[in-house]
């Protein structure tokens, strides 16, 4: 396999609008955007400011809070300095969300993780938000949500909120917050789904995470691999689910560079991912 960029990644202030890109209107997922232009840029010499207009909270791709509540934080002892603000909300099929996101570059190899503690539960807060659609709907979610966690005997505070957002939307966002690490889970509504099928969705996720005493949760676990695979040093993590992404991740990264990835489990199942990296730098 042969990858040949023409030149490395120019800092500088950047516009992605997925709409335009396509041509005809678009709520392409503006996250899976900023993870690919992300890594070369936190290599490039020099402060990168973005600005990613599309599909925020959009089937098949982290939401926006996601990134900002979860992979950021945990990448930050690595040395990962990102700020990620969102700024519009974007729903599928129309799109019009919009992320400000500002990206400082690493002055030496990234560090490498060890998450194979998480510690008690802190916390878990999270939002039901409907956007042009009725209040009752982030209502309905929110007050679902809080009363399946607490039956679980977890405390929550999960809020209602009406977004504006240039087409209708609803979905349920949830971060728990422990000790040494971060989980998020969310639902998007649909037409025709229940809202309490969307809150129970999230909480079911949530709730098997929390079982399985896991720090690193099943998004979470491939998001990190390509920072760690390019980190300086052993990073070793537990997961509570290696899931097929995990797995095609892994494969892809060794296909270019030689970082030794180990991952202890099957599919499906919690595992222990072990990875050696490079210890790529500007120099």
């Amino acid at each position: 396999m042969d990858f040949n960029p023409g030149a490395p990644a120019q800092a500088g202030n950047y516009i992605f609008d997925i709409s335009q890109l396509s041509g005809q209107g678009s709520a392409g997922a503006v996250t899976l955007l900023l993870q690919t232009v992300l890594w070369p840029l936190l290599y490039a010499e020099g402060e990168s400011h973005l600005t990613l207009r599309g599909g925020t909270h959009v089937a098949w791709s982290p939401p926006a809070g996601y990134i900002r509540d979860v992979l950021l934080p945990t990448l930050a002892p690595t040395g990962v300095d990102v700020d990620c603000a969102l700024t519009a909300w974007g729903f599928y099929p129309v799109g019009g969300g919009e992320l400000q996101v500002t990206i400082r570059p690493v002055t030496e190899p990234l560090r490498p993780l060890q998450l194979e503690e998480r510690g008690a539960l802190e916390k878990v807060t999270g939002a039901g938000v409907a956007g042009e659609l009725p209040a009752h709907i982030a209502q309905r979610m929110s007050s679902r949500a809080t009363n399946v966690l607490k039956q679980a005997q977890l405390s929550s505070s999960i809020t209602p909120e009406r977004v504006k957002s240039k087409g209708p939307g609803a979905g349920i966002f949830l971060t728990a917050h422990y000790e040494q690490s971060q989980a998020g889970f969310s639902a998007l509504g649909k037409q025709g789904k229940p809202s309490d099928a969307v809150a129970d969705e999230a909480c079911e996720a949530l709730l098997t995470h929390h079982i399985d005493g896991a720090p690193v949760d099943p998004h979470l676990a491939d998001q990190i691999l390509l920072p760690l695979a390019l980190a300086e040093g052993r990073s070793v993590y537990l997961t509570s689910q290696i899931t097929q992404h995990l797995l095609t991740n892994a494969q892809v990264i060794r296909s270019f560079i030689d970082a030794e990835i180990v991952i202890d489990g099957g599919e499906g199942e919690p595992g222990t991912v072990t990875v050696g990296g490079i210890g790529l730098s500007l120099s």
